[in-house]
């Protein structure tokens, strides 16, 4: 019985770890907006532009794992690869 419960308690943690993961279709309002518009800068080529909208979608929303993987690749991409590393780091 003691099994049984240690294991359920490891189920309910593990999964309710899982459940607070914010997607695009999750987000909020106002992340969601910024996450749209560093999909467009990033588009545009404005790499730069793009990372600073994705990171405020993840000061908006800190569980925002796409916004962190796209903030990721456009500081890749204008070259700031410390930030990158960073945003990386933070999605997994």
């Amino acid at each position: 019985m003691r099994h049984l419960i240690i294991t359920g308690l490891f189920c309910f943690t593990f999964f309710q770890s899982y459940s607070q993961i914010v997607t695009p279709e999750t987000a909020s309002k106002k992340a969601r907006k910024f996450f749209d518009t560093g999909i467009q800068m990033a588009m545009g080529s404005n790499f730069k532009e793009a990372a600073e909208a994705f990171k405020q979608a993840v000061t908006i929303e800190p569980e925002f794992i796409t916004a962190y993987i796209y903030g990721g690749d456009a500081y890749q991409q204008a070259g700031l690869h410390v930030e990158a590393e960073e945003f990386f780091r933070k999605s997994n």
